[in-house]
């Protein structure tokens, strides 16, 4: 169950490309594409590091709102209902960089729209409100988001901040290009070492919507501009990529 909620997560960025995506997702063929669209994948190195350091204190770096905002509040529900998480933090922007970025009403506005859905969608808002009331969930904000300042630029509170995590999800294709200063890395580059100065144990979630990417092999590298001449930038492909540090 882990490992489809952080999937949807992942996917659930690509939504903002336009609404056909949004019919697909869900369906047998695209889960069938998805698992051959996931580049990177490292799930099992995620899991296996909340086991080790359970009951965690994760934040996310959130994206878009929307279907993605609603599939990180499943996330999150899990993983505060499984006692994965002691706490879970989404750090929101205080005003949108791009016209999707979640802000703190967003959250509430998702759990209203979930409140009017079915059964379980409803008793998932349900429990949303109530991590929010026992502060299990949080809501977090910060002048940094909204900026065009690189991670490797974090300002001394946001970093002491994200440093007492055991886990900081980041969300999406802008913050991924933010984390690696938006250079053109040879894409074989490890991911752990461009991200080496990032303060915390990290899985980074991207849908490819822009010309950067790292952590690849030789043969991607070598396969995938033949295969699809936009796969960097047409969000069908993706990657989970963690630092294990």
């Amino acid at each position: 169950r882990f490992e489809r909620l952080l999937h949807a997560s992942l996917w659930g960025n690509r939504v903002d490309l336009s609404l056909p995506v949004a019919a697909h997702l869900g369906s047998n063929r695209s889960k069938e594409a998805e698992r051959e669209n996931l580049l990177v994948d490292d799930t099992q190195a995620v899991w296996e590091h909340l086991q080790k350091v359970e009951p965690a204190q994760i934040a996310f770096l959130s994206d878009n709102s929307g279907t993605e905002l609603l599939m990180d509040l499943a996330l999150a529900d899990f993983l505060l209902s499984e006692r994965l998480a002691s706490s879970v933090t989404l750090h929101l922007k205080p005003q949108p960089y791009f016209v999707s970025d979640t802000m703190p009403q967003d959250v509430f506005d998702g759990i209203e729209v979930m409140e009017r859905g079915e059964e379980r969608t409803r008793a998932l808002a349900g429990r949303i409100q109530q991590h929010l009331n026992s502060g299990g969930l949080r809501l977090s904000t910060h002048w940094f988001y909204p900026t065009s300042l690189f991670y490797f630029q974090l300002p001394d509170d946001l970093r002491a901040d994200l440093a007492a995590n055991d886990l900081v999800i980041v969300k999406g294709d802008a913050n991924y290009r933010r984390l690696h200063g938006d250079a053109h890395w040879p894409y074989t580059t490890p991911f752990d070492y461009v991200v080496r100065y990032f303060p915390a144990p990290m899985v980074a979630l991207r849908t490819l919507k822009g010309e950067h990417a790292v952590g690849l092999s030789a043969q991607q590298v070598e396969q995938l501009p033949k295969q699809d001449p936009d796969w960097l930038v047409n969000g069908k492909r993706g990657v989970i990529q963690a630092r294990r540090a």
